[in-house]
């Protein structure tokens, strides 16, 4: 099983960022932490998130110094084999990591992936829903 790293900032958005995570540890996949970076809230987050308690997830707390550094300090702490970056507002698929564990497999475990809006059909075949880029692995050629 290949294991992530879910990298999680949030900014005064509270509410949606609690129903996010929560939606995150429903997740049934095996293997994989989930790091929230409080990048300097003010509207009771830290307070929130001081309320969760998993031994997955991670909590950072830190002054605000915007969604590109908050991002770069879970990356410093990450400790799986994949990494993925999503917003604390963010619908995400619960079969995500099912999805991308299956990809990845099939594409000969690449260093990088890039994803966005990827579904698996039932034959095991992958497809773009229509709106979004197609993946790209390392190996691939950007088109």
């Amino acid at each position: 099983m290949i294991s992530f790293s879910i990298i999680l900032p949030t900014y005064n958005i509270v509410a949606h960022c609690i129903k996010t995570i929560r939606h995150i540890l429903d997740f049934d996949y095996g293997s994989f932490e989930l790091i929230v970076i409080n990048d300097g809230s003010s509207d009771g987050t830290k307070k929130q998130l001081a309320k969760l308690d998993d031994v997955r997830l991670t909590i950072i707390d830190t002054k605000n110094v915007g969604v590109s550094a908050a991002r770069n300090l879970g990356l410093g702490i990450a400790r799986n084999d994949y990494v993925l970056f999503f917003d604390d507002d963010d619908e995400i698929n619960p079969s995500i990591l099912d999805i991308l564990d299956s990809a990845i497999r099939k594409n000969n475990h690449p260093d990088f992936v890039r994803y966005s809006g990827i579904r698996e059909n039932t034959d095991g075949s992958f497809e773009t829903i229509p709106g979004f880029k197609k993946p790209m692995y390392n190996n691939e050629k950007k088109e």
